[in-house]
């Protein structure tokens, strides 16, 4: 908050806003949740849950922190220069720094998707009573899924709201830029959403 104090304001639209579009697509898709089998209402009430951590993580390891000097010794790294957090992060960093920091991000992103996303599948088949169809191929591709879901999608989504978000708040007033905010990560969830579907459809995870 010291960076941005922003911060919780955007992390709030964002849990709320990807909750609400996870419900949305998910009805677009499935059809009247009267109509839902157990099996599809588990795995939307999973892909609720898993969105929420994921929000939370994507929007706060790409959070800038203030270097406030009182821990020197935490500097001396690789390089003089502060750490970055999004690739549109303000501050003189090299476009090597940049790349490496999106690299970093969706290496992480990666592992994070690939755990919560087999996680949610497993409880949702748990609660289901279709542990049957827990294979290793099944398995596979929900770690698969995952992992291309946050570490290029979602990175690549992410990094992109922070930039136009840094635009926002410095050429529009408090307000209008948190309207505009708004529109965005709506847009972006909206997208997000739909590709996370079309995805599982794909390697069988719907």
């Amino acid at each position: 908050m010291a960076a941005d104090a922003n911060f919780p304001f955007k992390l709030g639209a964002e849990v709320t806003l990807d909750e609400f579009m996870t419900v949305l697509v998910n009805v677009g898709v499935r059809g009247n949740p009267a109509g839902w089998l157990l099996g599809d209402k588990l795995q939307v009430l999973c892909q609720m849950l898993t969105a929420a951590v994921n929000d939370i993580i994507l929007v706060y390891c790409l959070a800038p922190v203030k270097d406030d000097g009182a821990n020197p010794s935490a500097k001396k790294k690789a390089s003089d220069e502060p750490e970055i957090a999004h690739v549109f992060q303000e501050g003189d960093f090299s476009l090597a720094r940049r790349i490496g920091c999106y690299l970093d991000k969706g290496r992480f992103y990666a592992l994070v998707g690939a755990v919560s996303c087999t996680f949610s599948m497993f409880l949702a088949l748990a609660l289901s009573g279709q542990m049957a169809k827990l294979t290793p191929e099944y398995l596979m591709r929900a770690l698969l899924t995952g992992a291309l879901h946050m570490g290029i999608s979602a990175n690549t989504r992410y990094q992109i709201v922070n930039g136009v978000e840094r635009v926002l708040f410095s050429v529009l007033p408090e307000n209008v830029a948190k309207l505009a905010s708004v529109v965005t990560r709506l847009s972006n969830n909206l997208l997000g959403a739909r590709l996370w579907i079309v995805m599982t459809t794909i390697t069988g995870l719907a």
